[in-house]
């Protein structure tokens, strides 16, 4: 917090504005609401030595002055309150964009524990492989015989070619796992 003083308007010309508090700092919306609390003291107190002494006059100047501190003290609460509603939006969107990054999270992790088990399979039974589709879904396929030519001996199982590189088939597949979410 600085120690430089805060423009304080005239307190019986105008108030604050709504839209002139939005662009200060919750220290200075503080020490101005606390600067009102002072001058509607002191104006009470002003009002209450009139009705002693009785003078006459002054009395419609101290009320326009109190209105118009009781005018910036509700701008100070409806800029706070504005920014508060902005805060619990904010928190909201925040729990359910964590939320939905958590189940996508999940998601992921059960594909990866699906695609570990089907190689489990593959390598305990290279005949046969199992495809999962979904949850608990297994359909089991004979796995594609490699072309080979009479005098050629397959080393290894080809990989089919796609167009979509492997890490643009995963966040794809993760895209489309958020979407159905």
């Amino acid at each position: 917090m600085s120690k430089v003083p805060l423009p304080q308007p005239v307190l019986d010309r105008r108030p604050w504005s709504v839209e002139e508090l939005r662009h200060k700092s919750f220290e200075d919306l503080h020490c101005l609401w606390w600067t009102c609390v002072k001058e509607r003291n002191r104006l009470a107190t002003e009002k209450y030595e009139r009705e002693r002494v009785k003078p006459g006059y002054g009395d419609y100047e101290g009320d326009e002055r109190d209105k118009t501190v009781r005018t910036t003290q509700r701008a100070i609460k409806h800029t706070l309150t504005e920014r508060w509603y902005a805060y619990e939006e904010a928190r909201k969107l925040n729990q359910e964009e964590m939320k939905a990054a958590r189940e996508i999270k999940k998601l992921a992790q059960e594909e990866m524990k699906a695609a570990r088990e089907a190689k489990k399979l593959a390598r305990k039974n290279p005949e046969t492989s199992t495809r999962s589709f979904g949850k608990g879904n297994g359909v089991s396929a004979k796995a594609p015989e490699p072309e080979t030519s009479e005098d050629e001996t397959p080393t290894q199982l080809q990989q089919p070619s796609l167009d979509i590189p492997p890490i643009q088939q995963q966040s794809q597949s993760l895209r489309t796992l958020a979407a159905a979410a």
